[in-house]
């Protein structure tokens, strides 16, 4: 979770330190990685002293040991701790946007050519990476810093983007699950499961409210077949699972868990219910988000709720809105 104490204010500035203190093996210090310069040395030591620490355990010393053999993991590092310098200091987030975006270009180029191989050997950083590639498509994606408004629709475009890309994350792990398990993320993994039935838990009252207003209201049911009325329960009741399980869970892996489970679980019809901007559809898509407000104290999810509840509302018609106040 991001230390709020630690940086009350963001930071000021970071202390650049020699590259030969980045906390890189020997053999990687001598010789460098690729074309790395000083200044990819500097953003490799801040992930690994400070990026690292925001978010599990893994990514302080297991993950960035994969990454020296994995290439485009090793880019998708030193992407994400210029997004987490861009988030420390406002004054010089423009340079360290370019630079993320120019790691990320390369990190890509290398994901898509493992991405039809996944293998045992390369399923840590494939896994790794695609969680790296959901923060950078929150924070590109949701930017505070963009100097050009979002045009019409633009962010429920970027909401849909962004659950299709959480289904593919769970691709990854179901390819190489036994593989993955065994390996850095197997403690986290093992952590979360989903009960079989909803809990009692305030939320879960907000959901089963929602659950008897919005799918007895005639006119959703005027609008919808009754196969969509079902995509809509299933939806809603896998919403309430994750609820539940969300509860027993600590704040990072609440905070993934709650995105992934209910993406890979929704209806593939639910997506295209929202796609169309079903009214429904966007009113439980509204829930998932509040459900997920208490990630908010990770850095990289800072204001990027709002601005996805502020879209959808926008995108509804007043008479709409009540169903999210219930």
């Amino acid at each position: 979770m991001a230390d709020t104490e630690k940086y009350p204010n963001r930071a000021e500035s970071i202390q650049p330190l020699p590259w030969k203190e980045a906390g890189l093996p020997p053999s990687i210090a001598a010789h460098g990685v690729g074309q790395f310069d000083q200044d990819d040395m500097l953003l490799w030591h801040h992930f690994i002293t400070c990026t690292s620490s925001t978010f599990s355990d893994p990514w302080t010393v297991d993950i960035p040991a994969v990454a020296i053999s994995h290439h485009f993991l090793m880019q998708g590092i030193l992407a994400t701790a210029a997004l987490h310098l861009a988030y420390l200091q406002p004054p010089h987030s423009s340079r360290y946007l370019y630079t993320s975006a120019r790691h990320q270009d390369l990190a890509m180029k290398g994901f898509q050519l493992v991405m039809p191989a996944v293998t045992p050997e390369n399923c840590n950083a494939v896994f790794a990476f695609s969680t790296l590639l959901l923060v950078h498509t929150l924070t590109s994606q949701f930017n505070e810093y963009s100097s050009s408004p979002p045009r019409p629709g633009q962010d429920l475009e970027s909401i849909r983007a962004w659950i299709v890309l959480l289904r593919g994350c769970t691709t990854v792990y179901l390819s190489a699950r036994t593989s993955l398990e065994a390996g850095p993320f197997g403690r986290r993994l093992a952590e979360f499961r989903v009960p079989e039935v909803p809990t009692d838990n305030a939320y879960d009252k907000r959901l089963r409210r929602i659950s008897q207003t919005l799918l007895t209201d005639v006119e959703v049911m005027e609008m919808s077949s009754e196969d969509e009325m079902d995509t809509y329960r299933a939806s809603i009741h896998q919403l309430r699972l994750t609820s539940a399980a969300s509860c027993n869970a600590d704040p990072l892996l609440d905070y993934r868990a709650i995105m992934i489970v209910w993406a890979t679980r929704l209806p593939d019809q639910f997506l295209r219910l929202f796609n169309d901007r079903r009214p429904p559809a966007l009113v439980i898509m509204s829930y998932a988000c509040m459900l997920l407000k208490r990630g908010e104290g990770l850095w990289f999810m800072e204001g990027r709720i709002d601005t996805m509840l502020n879209s959808l509302r926008a995108e509804l018609s007043p008479e709409w809105h009540w169903y999210l106040d219930l």
